[in-house]
């Protein structure tokens, strides 16, 4: 995922807004602060990564930074607070993806399938992405308020297969909310297994199976042009 800093240095994902920091004026000091905090986050990211929420002791981590406890708790008070900023930029991001994708794409359909590979690319690639949706999955060991998974995700390919049926890209009586289910289905679950595999490029073989095998019954299949009948079975006629 594309990174933006703001003035201070810390790693805003597109489309959060504001920040604490980021309004703070540019000084030696605050530099060092946000810099000393995204260290923490991205540290931290990796650990919960790797061994979820529960496996996680936040001491060794800044330990591990030559940080002392005290630094980690002038900017996160709990763990819990670590894990929801985490889960926050996981999602802050998604919606400007979208957008950019719609805009570089020739069709709606286009954009969908694009849409699926950035994304995948970016659970591969960012230690955030994947840290906060690990955590948005363990969801109810953590004892603060998360952003619930899948729901937009759903509801933003569904969007792009209703403008797409209106553009007259896919069939007419296509099932836009099922075949989103579908989409989002597929994509987490093998999301799910190349990362239990330790497999991170079979993401993207997984959507190139994907896509060759559903694309053909999401188009509109081109009628025939009047007059001309249909091709009959010759199999087994010399």
């Amino acid at each position: 995922m594309p990174k933006s800093p703001t003035s201070t240095g810390e790693y805003l994902p597109p489309g959060r807004r504001s920040s604490p920091n980021a309004e703070k004026p540019v000084t030696p000091r605050n530099l060092k602060a946000a810099a000393t905090r995204e260290r923490i986050i991205s540290a931290a990211a990796a650990a919960f990564d790797e061994r979820g929420y529960l496996g996680v002791n936040l001491r060794e981590v800044v330990q591990d930074l030559g940080l002392t406890t005290g630094a980690l708790y002038y900017f996160f008070k709990t763990k819990e607070d670590l894990a929801v900023e985490i889960v926050e930029r996981h999602f802050a991001g998604w919606d400007d993806l979208v957008t950019q994708v719609v805009a570089d794409s020739p069709s709606r359909l286009d954009a969908l399938v694009h849409v699926t590979y950035r994304v995948a690319d970016a659970f591969t690639n960012d230690l955030v992405v994947r840290a906060g949706a690990r955590l948005s999955a363990e969801r109810e060991v953590i004892g603060a308020e998360l952003h619930k998974p899948y729901v937009d995700w759903t509801d933003r390919i569904a969007s792009l297969l209703d403008d797409a049926k209106d553009a007259g890209e896919v069939r007419s009586d296509l099932d836009v909310r099922a075949t989103a289910e579908t989409v989002i289905a597929t994509f987490f679950g093998a999301q799910a297994i190349v990362r239990t595999l330790g497999d991170p490029a079979g993401l993207r073989r997984c959507l190139d199976t994907f896509w060759e095998l559903v694309l053909p019954s999401l188009r509109v299949t081109t009628p025939r042009p009047a007059g001309r009948p249909k091709a009959r079975a010759t199999a087994g006629k010399r």
